[in-house]
């Protein structure tokens, strides 16, 4: 599991170094990024709370059902998701857009980081799938 998600992030990563997706990537951006600005302090909240509470959550789920494998695994994720941002350095993507529209500490310039709901998701994903051979 581990080499495919290593094989994934490097293919991502020649994808975006080569910049393959950078048009679509650069408009789904700026029509996001222009919302109107009352709906960052919700959308902040929901991502926020999916980032620092989901891998917890999933992780108490699987030893409930007895999954400790499974557990083990999202805390170790969930550890793991507590160090810095590494994966900026491993995709070296430059934030696509001059006219940015900032909201909360924001930088304009610099590395873009794969966004740790997106990171998340995939790791539960990832590690749960699995589990659901039958369905």
């Amino acid at each position: 599991m581990a080499a495919a998600g290593l094989g994934v992030l490097v293919v991502c990563g020649v994808l975006v170094a080569n910049r393959t997706v950078l048009g679509t990537d650069v408009a789904v951006f700026r029509r996001v990024n222009h919302w109107q600005g009352w709906l960052y302090p919700p959308m902040w909240t929901v991502q926020l709370s999916g980032v620092i509470g989901a891998l917890p959550l999933v992780a108490a789920a699987a030893a409930l059902l007895r999954r400790l494998r499974l557990a083990a695994a999202t805390l170790l994720k969930a550890w793991l998701k507590a160090w810095p941002r590494w994966s900026c350095s491993v995709t070296g993507q430059r934030k696509p857009c001059p006219d940015v529209i900032l909201r909360g500490q924001s930088a304009a310039h610099g590395l873009s980081c794969p966004p740790g709901h997106a990171m998340v998701i995939f790791a539960i994903t990832a590690l749960v799938a699995p589990y659901f051979k039958g369905w």
